[in-house]
């Protein structure tokens, strides 16, 4: 897929799928991409509502790394984030479990315009709404107040082709939003000149450099681990690499000439010198504490 912003990170997380039709759904989930998403099965919206309010219990990792919020004499929002502990996430065992999009077939019984409102809507899940072709029109005002995401009619001809694309993209939507609290307070400090906002955030240069590494490294989840952009990547085995990201300020500090991988240079916004390390060595990491995606999805 192709991205146009950066996220702050990005794991495989679980999809529900709500459906009461049996031979629809044995179609259906065999098709299903399982390279970044697992699938939680539901055949009532009362189910799936129950359990979204009184038993899922997974937390998103922005709590854990976000210190503060509070307000200035301004009234403005002054947010603290511990970025280098966005990348804990990776001893999580449970994080693949974190809910980002919900598929709802709305043809099913029991469920209603009011029961997706009100009882299903909520806690930034993505919400994709399959539809015959009499409810489009609802669909699109539900999609137009925000209630929906997306919504897709289930006799097109390449509708699981359509339907993993959209699966994808809301899974970086869902990353989206929630990073969005921490380039906020990133932002902030671009009042200090002496740590300005880091234009990796928007740079289609760089965002295209980082779409493209990740596709030739075959990376499965990445982590912001420093403002400036570089970031800790896990493959499905949970083998990590850095992505090391300087600017060219750093270069005053420092003769990044001397370093010992190859370095790619980008010019766009600002101009980058990246690099890939392999090596655990030079990081305080615990590798055997991993919680791989691999095992997660052969459990």
């Amino acid at each position: 897929m192709k991205m146009d912003r950066m996220i702050s990170c990005y794991f495989p997380t679980t999809v529900v799928f709500i459906t009461d039709n049996f031979n629809y759904f044995t179609n259906v989930q065999f098709e299903l991409s399982t390279k970044n998403a697992a699938y939680k099965f539901f055949s009532d919206p009362l189910d799936a509502a129950r359990f979204l309010h009184h038993d899922y219990q997974i937390e998103p990792f922005l709590k854990k790394c976000l210190i503060s919020i509070k307000e200035n004499d301004q009234g403005q929002r002054i947010i603290h984030v511990d970025v280098p502990a966005i990348h804990k996430e990776i001893y999580n065992n449970t994080r693949f479990d974190q809910i980002s999009v919900m598929i709802v077939d709305y043809t099913i019984p029991n469920m209603s315009e009011a029961v997706l409102t009100q009882q299903l809507k909520g806690q930034g899940v993505q919400i994709i709404l399959l539809i015959d072709a009499k409810d489009e029109a609802l669909a699109s005002t539900l999609f137009n107040q925000g209630v929906i995401q997306r919504f897709i009619r289930k006799d097109l001809s390449n509708f699981t082709h359509v339907l993993n694309i959209t699966i994808e993209s809301l899974q970086h939507e869902y990353f989206q939003k929630l990073s969005e609290i921490i380039f906020y307070s990133i932002a902030q400090k671009s009042i200090n000149p002496n740590c300005p906002l880091p234009m990796f955030l928007t740079d289609p240069m760089f965002i295209q450099f980082f779409s493209d590494f990740l596709r030739e490294y075959s990376i499965t989840e990445y982590y912001l681990i420093e403002e400036k952009g570089s970031f800790l990547c896990l493959n499905e085995q949970g083998t990590p690499s850095w992505l090391l990201v300087k600017h060219q300020d750093s270069l005053k500090e420092k003769d990044w000439r001397y370093v010992l991988y190859p370095v790619n240079k980008l010019l766009g916004k600002d101009n980058y010198y990246c690099y890939l390390k392999t090596s655990p060595r030079d990081f305080e990491m615990q590798t055997d504490k991993i919680a791989s995606y691999v095992e997660y999805r052969t459990r």
